[in-house]
């Protein structure tokens, strides 16, 4: 049997849950995460504290809500940029990394909230594990297929890239990661990454004139490096 049409309350329950996530990305880009205070969401809302905890459990539950929505926001941009570039590796791999600068440049403070500073008293869960999963899985498999595996005297870091082996494996059906391609997607993340935090962060100013073609170079280095182009 289809499921049943929500009903009006169902409807409006979920029009306030929209609301409040709406209210917090808005206090997010004024205050950011380790100030984010549910008593100033519902303050804007014209809400009493009390009437928000009907749609939102504590802080920490309002946090991971957010975090999940940027991953799954970051993750659709990353996933139309790849679908519509070529299919050849090096042309996945740079379509996904210029959108991650692309959406981190437009919407810092979500960037912030997922790849910035830890927050004060929060710890992720573990459902925000897949998600995140998600915004590299487009390029996943494309790393998969090419990088080889690390030597026996990588032992240690084969052991240590044990639970991302793992959470590839588990996500959408399993991709099947060796270690030396999870050590060269931790290392080309880490990459990306840096270089987009560091940006964010306002530490090429008077350094670079202009991140973005540096930011390219990076780019196509580091495919190269991962040999999905030619050096």
């Amino acid at each position: 049997m289809p499921d049943s049409a929500p009903n009006a309350r169902e409807l409006a329950h979920r029009e306030m849950e929209r609301r409040i996530l709406d209210a917090a990305r808005r206090h997010l880009a004024e205050v950011g995460p380790a100030q984010l205070s549910l008593r100033a969401v519902a303050r804007d809302l014209g809400l009493a504290s009390s009437a928000v905890y009907r749609y939102v459990s504590s802080r920490e539950d309002l946090i991971t809500r957010l975090i999940l929505q940027s991953y799954a926001e970051l993750a659709e941009a990353a996933e139309q940029a790849t679908a519509a570039a070529d299919p050849a590796p090096i042309a996945q791999w740079t379509a996904w990394a210029l959108t991650m600068r692309e959406w981190a440049l437009a919407r810092p403070y979500d960037w912030a909230l997922i790849y910035g500073t830890p927050i004060p008293g929060y710890a992720a869960p573990q459902d925000t594990v897949e998600p995140a999963t998600r915004v590299v899985a487009p390029v996943l498999r494309v790393v998969a297929a090419t990088v080889p595996e690390l030597g026996p005297e990588d032992a240690q870091t084969a052991a240590a890239l044990s639970p991302l082996v793992t959470a590839v494996g588990q996500f959408d059906g399993g991709v099947e990661l060796g270690r030396g391609a999870a050590y060269a997607m931790m290392a080309a993340w880490s990459a990306v990454h840096g270089f987009i935090n560091l940006e964010l962060g306002g530490h090429f100013v008077g350094v670079l004139s202009d991140p973005a073609p540096v930011y390219r170079t990076l780019v196509r280095r580091t495919a190269q490096d991962l040999g999905l182009a030619p050096a």
